[in-house]
């Protein structure tokens, strides 16, 4: 998902209240991915650029490519990327993938080679040469997939649903006749769904339903063949972030600052919805784990609610906590860790208060803060200076490195920063200072 600032605020509420997004924000984040390279290399959309960073030393990365660094810049042909890319999977056994522009465009790409790509895999030259994938609108959330179609939510209204065509999953493909059949419908339209506001985040896929949170304060459910609403729900705010799935109920906050719970046996109703109340707007998805679920919000609160019971017996609970973080609003999803596991004989190598393990939020005021996951007391507040809106990212320890969290600011001098989590010191700055 993208960008704004406080600007940005009060862009979503007009949006809130007069419908549309007409133009891009002033202010982006980085969009940032892991990759499963022998590395654990970071795959970054920010701006006018695509690259590939090695988490442990903070420099270019070659992505298990070819190229000595993997790096695509977009300036010269106007692109803002903002999104994670799609890996499409592999064509004569090399990887391609789908990466989303922000002006209604999107460029296939050959990963192993760091170039644009025909869809056989083979590098083309560089756009304006290479005609893009068009778009009917503009996004900045991330696509969703299945086997067969790809989920694109466009900022303004509608969600289109592509055909993956020759890249869709389970045929035979020494079929001739099914083979031309796909590589005509390859990247054409399947359905639109249309909304009256924008779709600020990604659709969630479960089955054979797609979930669409729109900023018109409706939830849709919708056939994922023909793109035919089966349901939807009225919350009490916009939705700009994707529901969570949770033992068969889905878990969203929005911006009229309550998280809710749905049910999903059945068309759900008002009166099935169960709500409770948070601090400020919610931009983030909820992270669950054992029972516990997490959300941090914008008026700068982070929780941790007890939803073993259901969402209507969480207050009751002694396990559910909030906590003001005092470091400002909260657009973050929260990093929820385990504590770290210690083998039996060895002494533990990491500091007392994350026996409870942790949940490590970033904020707008630019501020990394550490919270011991069982009660919510803060353990440590460190200064990273610039203003943070992208989701955190967390490196295991591994033999070339301690555990990792890596934030990305609004500033291109401070794209990204990551501090060990143990001893929560920064190690270093991209682009580096």
């Amino acid at each position: 998902m993208k960008r704004l600032r406080l600007i940005l605020l009060l862009v979503a509420a007009m949006v809130v209240s007069a419908g549309c997004l007409g133009r891009r924000t002033d202010v982006s984040w980085a969009d940032i991915e892991p990759l499963d390279t022998s590395q654990q290399e970071l795959f970054v959309s920010y701006k006018t650029d695509l690259y590939v960073i090695n988490p442990v030393t903070g420099n270019l990365s070659d992505g298990d490519t070819r190229e000595s660094t993997w790096q695509i810049e977009g300036d010269e042909f106007g692109a803002e990327f903002y999104t994670s890319p799609l890996f499409l999977g592999d064509v004569n056994g090399e990887r391609l993938m789908l990466v989303a522009d922000y002006n209604k465009r999107m460029w296939l790409i050959n990963y192993d080679r760091a170039c644009f790509s025909n869809q056989v895999g083979s590098c083309l030259s560089a756009p304006p040469e290479t005609p893009p994938i068009e778009l009917p609108g503009h996004t900045f959330a991330d696509f969703a997939q299945d086997d067969e179609r790809i989920y694109i939510p466009l900022s303004e209204h509608n969600v289109v649903a592509l055909e993956k065509g020759i890249f869709a999953s389970g045929w035979d493909e020494d079929n001739q006749e099914e083979y031309d059949r796909r590589d005509r419908e390859t990247f054409t339209v399947a359905w639109e769904f249309e909304t009256e506001r924008g779709v600020w985040a990604q659709p969630l896929i479960v089955d054979d339903i797609v979930y669409i949170p729109t900023m018109d304060h409706r939830l849709f459910a919708v056939d994922v063949e023909t793109g035919t609403e089966l349901w939807h729900v009225q919350l009490d705010g916009a939705l700009a972030s994707t529901p969570t799935l949770y033992n068969d109920r889905l878990y969203v906050g929005t911006f009229g600052r309550t998280l809710y719970e749905i049910p999903l046996n059945g068309e759900p109703t008002e009166d099935d919805l169960v709500e409770y109340d948070v601090e400020g707007w919610v931009w983030n998805s909820p992270v669950i784990l054992n029972d516990i679920l997490y959300l941090a919000d914008l008026g700068g609160y982070v929780h941790a609610i007890d939803i073993s019971e259901g969402l209507a017996n969480a207050a009751n609970s002694p396990l559910t906590w909030s906590t003001d973080a005092k470091g400002g609003g909260i657009r973050a999803e929260p990093l929820v860790l385990d504590a770290p596991t210690v083998a039996e004989g060895e002494q533990a190598d990491f500091p007392a208060e994350y026996e409870d393990g942790l949940v490590i939020v970033a904020t707008r005021d630019g501020r990394i803060i550490w919270l011991n996951r069982g009660t919510g007391d803060v353990i440590d507040t460190q200064e990273v200076g610039e203003e943070i809106l992208a989701d955190l990212i967390y490196i295991p320890e591994s033999e070339e490195n301690e555990a990792l969290v890596i934030v990305s600011t609004v500033k291109d001098k401070r794209a990204l920063v990551a501090f060990f989590i143990n001893t929560r010191q920064q190690i270093w700055t991209y682009p580096s200072s």
